[in-house]
């Protein structure tokens, strides 16, 4: 978010007003979107729409960028109007005029209505530029009509959620880094495992790739040109790279349902290029391709793996991607990336360290995903490689999004438990059974426990998520009669790039992690603010990535690709 305009907020978190159409206009009842835009050319259309949405995707203050691109849309306004527009300015401090399911609603929109160019000329004319701010205000006008429907909690958690979850993934850009760093990660895996090697064997031929390593220096290499250049046009010149690339081409004649914004949202995901010709493609978001890299990556994988029949470790059925990401989450993501990361960073900065698979060799009961302890602190580790389906994110129901967070990490019920009722079994078993004693017989004397679920999926880190783990955690705690002798902290998610990010950094001493979570703590005074926002407006601030960083995080796996 980083620094940000004085204005409204809410929590301390700023609170971004929408300027819509009906705000500016007095005939939104009148008027449709394909009228706005009748005989503009698409290609104009997305190229504009793209370029302002990037100027916020990639904007370190997005409120900041937000109202300059208000003044900068007055300019081509008629006189009342954009009397109108500054009045609304003054009325709301933070202002947001581009959002990402207004922007994939009127994508849609356009191609549904396809006017080719005449020439190869992608700048509007002058005077299709006011009926094109139109267009997206009229969008941001109908998203927040969906958005507001049914009635809205009162509960600030629930509203919350209510208002953050849906473009939670969009607020900022994703860091192709640390994609690159976990699809390497996985890829080294699958081509290191008897039963996953044959998944990959299947994923390269459906794509038609010679290995792994080709796949993802493709998808690089094409993203890389979109970090050089301004322009949403991209070039890749490679047949095979081009022939890759085809999956993702939007096909015209599947636009014809793209004038819901949760539609076009589903259909851009595997669809962000827009084929001009044989070697030239317009990016529509860069976060979908950065996505294929790993997050993305896993939908495709899995695909794959039901179109050939594979069957599961176990030699049955998978029961759908949930099934499949449960798997992958055992023997991937806690052993092979969570497990790795936590040593390197702890290497010399710990009193013990213990992975979870360890523990339960030793037969600990109970045990985390990871255990840690520095000096008189103990931090406790439950890996939660899980996803929230487009399906709960995108409700109006907050309840229902809630009740799957619950479901998800924050589950105390008998034997039954996920994320934080996992981690109160272990500190159970610890305080009450003298579970690691053999291990750490100093754990006794710890005064701070902190309880960390470490996640993968960015909605988790959607405003008021902690929130709700917190008070749950509260509730637990009413009913748990574990005698500990320490501080038991509220639980924390946190995301697995902000480890990943922070790594190097806590390797050489010059973060404290026990600092930066008491910080986190104290600082979030309500628990709206998300662990992944935290780090980037305070410890990672305009912080850049040296070579000795990046050659501590890949750890010499980036010469594989070689």
């Amino acid at each position: 978010m980083g620094k940000q305009n004085k204005g409204q907020t809410f929590a301390g978190i700023p609170v971004l007003t929408t300027i819509d159409y009906a705000s500016l206009y007095d005939d939104y009842d009148k008027v449709t979107v394909q009228a706005l835009i009748k005989d503009i050319p698409t290609l104009a259309i997305l190229n504009f729409v793209i370029n302002l949405q990037n100027q916020v995707l990639y904007a370190y203050s997005a409120v900041s960028t937000q109202m300059r691109m208000v003044r900068d849309m007055c300019n081509y306004l008629p006189k009342e109007v954009k009397q109108k527009a500054w009045k609304f300015q003054k009325d709301h401090p933070n202002i947001s005029l581009m959002n990402n399911m207004s922007c994939f609603l009127l994508y849609g929109i356009a191609l549904q209505n396809y006017v080719p160019l005449e020439e190869d000329d992608i700048d509007l004319y002058e005077e299709e530029i006011e009926p094109v701010y139109k267009a997206i205000l009229y969008c941001n006008k109908v998203v927040m009509d969906i958005a507001s429907q049914g009635e809205l909690p009162k509960d600030p958690y629930l509203l919350s959620l209510r208002a953050d979850m849906p473009q939670v993934e969009f607020k900022l850009f994703k860091d192709f880094r640390t994609q690159f760093f976990k699809a390497i990660k996985f890829f080294e895996f699958c081509e290191n495992d008897a039963h996953y090697s044959n998944y990959l064997l299947h994923f390269c031929v459906n794509y038609d790739v010679p290995d792994w390593k080709a796949y993802l220096l493709m998808l690089f290499d094409f993203y890389a040109k979109s970090l050089k250049t301004t322009s949403s046009i991209l070039t890749a010149e490679d047949p095979l790279v081009c022939k890759l690339l085809e999956q993702y081409v939007i096909d015209l004649g599947q636009c014809v349902n793209l004038d819901n914004d949760f539609n076009a949202l589903q259909y851009f995901r595997n669809h962000f290029l827009f084929k001009i010709d044989d070697t030239r493609f317009m990016l529509l978001n860069a976060n979908f391709l950065v996505d294929k890299m790993y997050q993305g990556l896993k939908f495709d994988f899995y695909r794959v793996v039901k179109d050939n029949g594979n069957l599961n470790k176990n030699g049955n059925t998978y029961n759908g991607f949930v099934d499949f990401t449960a798997e992958l989450g055992t023997v991937f993501s806690e052993p092979k990336l969570l497990y790795p990361l936590l040593d390197n960073i702890f290497a010399s900065k710990c009193s013990k360290k213990y992975s979870g698979d360890f523990l339960k060799s030793q037969g600990v009961p109970a045990e985390p995903d990871y255990y840690l302890r520095i000096g008189d602190t103990l931090i406790l580790f439950e890996n939660k490689d899980v996803l929230i389906s487009d399906r709960i994110r995108y409700s109006q129901n907050a309840h229902d999004i809630a009740d799957e967070i619950y479901k998800k990490v924050c589950k105390y019920e008998g034997t039954n438990n996920k994320g934080v009722g996992q981690l109160l079994n272990t500190l159970d078993g610890i305080f009450s059974h003298g579970t690691m004693n053999q291990l750490d017989s100093e754990v006794v004397n710890v005064k701070k426990i902190f309880l960390l679920i470490v996640t993968n999926d960015r909605a988790f880190s959607a405003l008021g998520v902690n929130g709700l783990v917190v008070r749950e955690f509260g509730n637990i705690m009413q009913k748990q009669t574990t005698k500990c002798p320490a501080m038991i902290y509220s639980p924390i998610l946190v995301d697995y790039d902000s480890l990943v990010e922070m790594s190097y950094l806590i390797f050489i001493g010059k973060l404290n992690f026990v600092e930066i979570l008491e910080w986190y703590i104290d600082t979030n005074r309500y628990n709206l603010m998300p662990f992944y926002g935290f780090i980037r407006d305070n410890v990672m601030r305009k912080h850049v990535m040296n070579e000795d960083e990046t050659n501590f995080l890949y750890n010499g796996i980036i010469n594989k690709l070689n």
